[in-house]
């Protein structure tokens, strides 16, 4: 009897992964994927198919001075063969920076390195993008929470992610992004600057965004 389509697509992309395989490229490597090819080979959850992020543990006088004889072809071996941000750092200065007290005192020790931030927070940064996603926040009298969205939705979306029910009832949005209050110290600036805008349910939530949702009437 003849083989159902679908199982035909599905040897296909089966196929294809198997020639960029025995090309000693993982999955991930190839971009020449339809839609429905992607959709086949995440089925069967292949471990090169998945996003990547490398870490490469260094010494400290290699972190600080970004020298390790090692690191270009590391670069090299994943810009051929993987696809994926590699992140070099150093595990000692981490558990350093992670024992510290207080924010402060974990600056200071950073600094003292020469360094502005931990490469654990890159990582996640890393991690977010590789993954797809950004974060948003609400804020209330009560808390300030952040979520997660996936890259290019809206915030109709957003909204059902914080209460299924207010993406259908969404009319407006007010927008600010977190970088912008970090930059300008405060709301009321960010106000004054013009940084602060409504938009419609349809607008793409960025990166950092802080979203007060506006509701019409639920039906």
């Amino acid at each position: 009897s003849p083989v159902p389509a679908e199982m035909q697509g599905q040897l296909q992309a089966l196929m294809k992964a198997k020639g960029v395989l025995e090309q000693g490229r993982m999955v991930r490597y190839s971009k020449d994927w339809t839609a429905q090819e992607a959709a086949y080979l995440n089925r069967h959850q292949l471990v090169t198919a998945k996003p990547a992020v490398y870490l490469v543990n260094v010494s400290a006088s290699q972190y600080t001075t970004g020298k390790n004889k090692h690191l270009p072809r590391i670069y090299e071996w994943v810009d051929q063969r993987s696809a994926g941000a590699v992140l070099p750092y150093c595990s000692e200065l981490e558990c350093v920076a992670a024992a510290a007290a207080t924010l402060e005192e974990k600056q200071d020790t950073l600094l003292k390195f020469g360094l502005k931030r931990a490469a654990t927070e890159t990582l996640l940064r890393l991690c977010f993008d590789a993954f797809g996603f950004v974060f948003f926040f609400t804020v209330s009298a009560m808390e300030t929470k952040c979520w997660t969205l996936k890259s290019g939705q809206t915030a109709a979306q957003a909204a059902g992610r914080v209460l299924p029910a207010f993406a259908a009832g969404l009319s407006s949005v007010e927008v600010y992004s977190v970088y912008d209050l970090k930059e300008c110290g405060s709301l009321r600036k960010v106000q004054e600057s013009g940084k602060y805008a409504t938009r419609g349910p349809d607008y793409v939530v960025k990166d950092g965004d802080v979203v007060l949702f506006r509701m019409g009437s639920l039906h």
